[in-house]
């Protein structure tokens, strides 16, 4: 495995990965929903959510926000998390957030009820922690979370965005 540089990450990379994750999660949303009535948009109107389902006959909503990292270059300096913050505004707004790890193509689908609360200075802050394996591979525990597409809406039970990599 390659040393990890624990320098800031430039701004201009940290939102290319932001980015990268985001696309991606949104084609695989587009994959998911086609054959169905549902739409998947990217929210550029509303705060605090990223992507949004919609079916257009019952008007069934649902917002997802997406948080991305990736470990080759890293800031934290603790092995064997990966760990992802939304605001309070972000999980008052959204109903799941897609957790992006690109060194794996791993997506973990969570329901914004399993997020754990926390607090930095004044602010509250929800998190979710992928905790990792010796071998830097995502700890078994989590798998009820990657690729679980079908926990946004009983529509997408049987589906699939994309062959999971192994």
């Amino acid at each position: 495995m390659a040393e990890r540089n624990v320098d800031k990450l430039p701004q201009n990379v940290q939102a290319l990965i932001g980015e990268i994750g985001e696309k991606q999660v949104l084609l695989r949303l587009f994959l998911l929903v086609q054959g169905t009535p549902w739409q998947v948009f990217h929210n550029l109107g509303e705060a605090g959510y990223d992507l949004l389902l919609l079916h257009p006959d019952t008007g069934e909503r649902i917002r997802i926000e997406v948080k991305t990292r990736q470990q080759m270059y890293t800031t934290s300096r603790r092995r064997g998390t990966v760990r992802y913050f939304l605001t309070d505004g972000e999980y008052r707004a959204c109903d799941f957030v897609v957790a992006c790890l690109l060194d794996h193509n791993g997506f973990y689908v969570v329901p914004k009820r399993d997020l754990k609360e926390a607090h930095s200075g004044q602010r509250t802050l929800w998190r979710f922690v992928l905790m990792m394996n010796k071998d830097g591979r995502p700890h078994p525990r989590f798998e009820k979370y990657r690729d679980a597409w079908h926990t946004l809406h009983p529509d997408f039970a049987g589906r699939r965005t994309a062959e999971p990599l192994p």
